[in-house]
């Protein structure tokens, strides 16, 4: 019988679409999901009820997989002897990678893990997953669903050295492209790992089994990573700021001076209030608010600036500007471009819930308000020295924390870039380049014989 062009989720196509298998009364369904085509008996005579059981099949199938779905509706069509051999699998098999992916993001809404982060952890797992299953390269929602199907059984510790071997022959030959890649293998695993961890724990609508092959990979993280390095004096970088970017645009000059003589992060500056700055104190108060979101809780604490940055910051900023209640960089130009392109005013921090969709987990939930501003600082410092930084505007952060350490100490850098463990000032901010300071005093010179 042809069956009418109605939706597969709807009762009438199924009413349809069963049939009689060799004269058997039993209603029996035959239909195709994600390339899996099975044929399964619905236990039934009555064709009302077998229509309504091959639809809840079919909608189990699509966001499940098929052996879900007829075990939860059709269990007479699993051989018993299937079904003991999935029940003594379901420490690890039965658990797939959406359901991780799931317990993250509700981590993250239950603000036991930063949204940002929790998307960082989430990619990583499906990269790392990816990568193991041989999923195609494509856009849109399709390939993530075919991820998240994956089991959390394929991340063997043989199958994700496999996958960084892989990864990290694709660089080449060249030394530089190739330690970037054992440095993003490294960080991929890591945070692939921190999906398994408390926090996802704590969330999830399941047990997590007692031994999970990925958390006893290695990151192998080469050393000296991340270390940092000054790639240009800072007098001259100093110089060609206030003299052509100052002129150019006055708002990515802020940017500039918070960065580097107050060694504020890129978000921090974005949504700086103008009542923040203690032009008494020569510092800028940082508080958790509503419209402030800080990395971690040691951030919030006062951060020391040059005064002569903030004397250029004043000068910049016209009087009406100048309220407790307005941004440090002015933003209402980039504000009316943006508005052209989307409904909802941009915002640093997304208020959807990102578990609302797991399937958009990939897009990032942080976006600066004024992005325009930051993306011109970033090309003009590419212009003019630090073309091969991969994020010019923190590499200001960490020249403000090497020069600090220069001066006062390492110590004194830590407590100036808010860090909370000294060893992050240490391995990430300090360049060990610069030369040694001469402590000594210079010998005296020898007496002269009198004769």
């Amino acid at each position: 019988m042809k069956t009418s062009k109605t939706a597969k989720d709807t009762i009438s196509y199924w009413n349809n679409a069963i049939f009689h298998k060799d004269g058997n009364p039993t209603w029996c369904m035959r239909c195709q999901v994600m390339g899996e085509r099975r044929f399964t008996s619905l236990g039934t005579s009555n064709r009302a009820a077998a229509a309504q059981l091959a639809r809840d099949i079919y909608l189990s199938a699509r966001t499940s997989s098929w052996e879900d779905a007829i075990d939860s509706h059709a269990p007479w069509a699993m051989h018993s002897r299937l079904r003991a051999e999935r029940k003594r699998k379901m420490d690890v098999d039965s658990i797939t990678i959406g359901a991780v992916v799931t317990a993250t993001a509700k981590a993250a809404d239950l603000d036991f893990v930063r949204k940002t982060t929790a998307r960082n952890y989430i990619n990583a797992l499906r990269r790392i997953a990816a990568g193991i299953a041989g999923v195609p390269e494509s856009r849109g929602n399709r390939r993530l669903l075919a991820i998240d199907r994956l089991p959390i059984s394929i991340l063997t510790a043989k199958a994700v050295e496999t996958w960084r071997v892989n990864y990290i022959s694709a660089a080449g030959t060249g030394y530089g492209a190739k330690r970037s890649r054992q440095e993003s293998a490294a960080s991929t695993i890591q945070h692939a790992k921190n999906c398994f961890g408390e926090h996802s724990r704590q969330c999830a609508e399941f047990d997590f089994p007692a031994e999970i092959p990925l958390l006893g990979v290695r990151s192998k993280h080469p050393g000296g990573r991340g270390r940092h390095r000054s790639l240009m004096p800072i007098a001259d970088l100093m110089h060609a700021a206030s003299t052509q970017l100052k002129n150019l645009n006055p708002e990515a000059y802020k940017i500039f001076l918070l960065g580097l003589a107050g060694g504020l992060r890129a978000g921090e500056i974005d949504q700086l209030r103008w009542g923040a700055l203690c032009f008494d104190t020569n510092t800028i108060a940082l508080h958790e608010s509503a419209y402030m979101v800080l990395k971690t809780a040691g951030s919030e604490r006062p951060a020391p600036i040059d005064p002569w940055a903030l004397a250029e910051i004043r000068a910049l900023t016209p009087p009406e500007r100048q309220q407790d209640d307005a941004h440090v960089v002015h933003f209402a130009a980039c504000q009316r471009r943006q508005s052209r392109r989307r409904k909802t005013p941009p915002s640093s921090e997304s208020s959807e819930p990102i578990a609302a969709n797991p399937a958009r987990l990939n897009i990032s939930a942080k976006s600066l308000r004024a992005r325009p501003h930051f993306h011109y600082l970033t090309r003009w410092l590419r212009a003019n020295g630090l073309e091969g930084i991969q994020k010019p505007i923190h590499y200001l952060r960490k020249e403000y924390g090497s020069l600090v350490c220069a001066q006062l100490g390492i110590h004194a850098a830590m407590k100036c870039l808010r860090h909370t463990q000294i060893t992050t000032t240490q391995r990430y901010y300090l360049d060990e380049s610069r030369p040694a300071l001469n402590i000594l005093p210079a010998p005296k010179p020898a007496a002269r014989e009198v004769s």
